[in-house]
């Protein structure tokens, strides 16, 4: 392309042509960027030269924006440093070796060594007041393991007089580590004294009986036995010939190998051909103005009939018997005791017997107790039905317990709302 000027003047006509030069060659397209490699030199360092540096990952390519890398600084000595990085494409040439800010340097911290695995808890102790040296305290028996938690320990306090004191635990690793020792304060002050262990039982080498009447120890009537500390279910016969007809008191007692006798039981039975069970009657504590009822079985031990011709009791005590009852041969009778009073208080009676074989005697006691009206209701917080679907209907059960020591009947059962309706069968609940 040629650009022409023209000059005009009044005397003369000039014509210039000026040559423009011609544009260069369009430089070739970048390359790929094939390499990036950093150097980190202290102050005043020497740079290794183009191409011994570290080298970075990279996927080649023309540009690298947003590239980061990790560079790991953990085996430089601590220090200042410069970080230098520089890039090569695939054309072989070289970036210029950029440095950041001309005083970016790199502080190296000094890393400390990985702290060693938790090693298992093998020893544990205590101390007593005076904090003694390591593992000259009194030990624990564990389990070894890295964690210990909710561990129980029962201190022996037996010889530690009362009155404060300094309790010291500590514990030890498979390592020989020891922990800090913990330290709490306590008082025994008020802690009962500890009485004497109880002596090991002694073997039991005599046993007796005797009946009605108490001879002393050591002279009642031996019972053969073979010593030890715990004799049961020992075989017994007993002539009772020679007694007469009626109740009798059978005791039987024994002696240990350190001489010392035990206490003296006692068991009350029949002789003849009736005999009368229960050999007492004990009504539990029973509501004022209301009866309890209880058994007595007469039985008839022979091969002929017997009669039973009267039976007493006073009162608050009573029975059912009427009129003279037969017992057939081998046979029982029961006669109906029952107790009832209207002030509270405890009796006491003797129910006499009257029978073909001779008298009988059978004691009984009572407790009369102010009637106490109690109830309740259970859940007692209610219930919660939830979401019902309109016409549907759920149900629930509703428990209600008598506390009291006299009988409750229920009547009636209704609700505030038409929506809940209670259904029930009336009943007496008895305590």
């Amino acid at each position: 392309m040629r650009r022409i000027f023209t000059t005009m003047a009044l005397w003369q006509l000039c014509l210039f042509c000026f040559a423009q030069a011609p544009y260069p060659t369009a430089p070739a397209a970048p390359g790929n960027i094939v390499r990036v490699e950093y150097v980190i030199l202290p102050f005043a360092g020497t740079d290794p030269g183009i191409g011994n540096g570290t080298a970075l990952t990279i996927i080649p390519q023309q540009n690298l924006n947003g590239y980061s890398q990790a560079i790991n600084v953990g085996a430089l000595p601590q220090g200042f440093y410069s970080l230098y990085i520089r890039a090569l494409d695939e054309n072989g040439k070289w970036s210029i070796t950029n440095t950041g800010s001309p005083f970016t340097y790199i502080v190296s911290p000094v890393y400390p060594d990985a702290p060693p695995a938790n090693a298992n808890i093998v020893r544990l102790e205590y101390v007593l007041d005076v904090n003694i040296p390591y593992g000259s305290g009194i030990p624990i028996a564990i389990s070894p393991g890295t964690d210990i938690v909710n561990l129980n320990v029962v201190i022996d306090l037996t010889a530690v007089p009362q009155g404060p004191h300094t309790l010291y635990i500590r514990a030890m690793d498979a390592h020989g580590q020891w922990s800090i020792t913990n330290v709490r304060n306590f008082s025994n002050a008020l802690a009962p004294g500890y009485p004497a262990a109880v002596p090991a039982a002694q073997n039991l080498i005599q046993a007796e009986y005797f009946i009605d009447t108490d001879p002393g120890p050591g002279n009642g009537t031996p019972i053969t036995i073979t010593p030890g500390t715990n004799i049961a279910d020992i075989p017994l016969s007993i002539n009772t010939t020679a007694l007469s007809v009626g109740p009798h008191n059978f005791y039987v007692r024994s002696r240990s190998a350190d001489g010392k006798w035990s206490l003296t039981n006692l068991r009350t039975f029949q002789v003849g051909t009736i005999s009368v069970l229960p050999d007492s009657i004990v009504f539990p504590a029973t509501a004022i103005n209301t009866t309890a009822t209880r058994s007595l079985v007469v039985r008839n031990n022979s091969t002929t009939a017997q009669t039973i011709t009267g039976v007493t009791v006073s009162a608050p005590f009573t029975s059912n018997f009427t009129s003279t009852r037969t017992v057939n041969a081998l046979s029982t009778d029961t006669i109906r005791i029952s107790f009832s009073s209207a002030l509270a208080g405890q009796y006491n009676d003797t129910i006499q017997i009257q029978t073909s074989a001779g008298p009988y005697k059978t004691p009984v006691k009572g407790t009369a107790a102010a009637v106490i009206n109690s109830w309740t209701l259970d859940p007692a917080t209610g219930h919660n039905y939830g979401n019902v679907q309109t016409g549907n209907s759920t149900s629930f059960n509703f428990t209600i317990r008598n506390t009291g020591n006299a009988s409750i009947t229920l009547n009636e059962v209704s609700t505030g709302s038409p929506v809940f309706v209670p259904t029930f069968t009336p009943f007496s609940n008895h305590w």
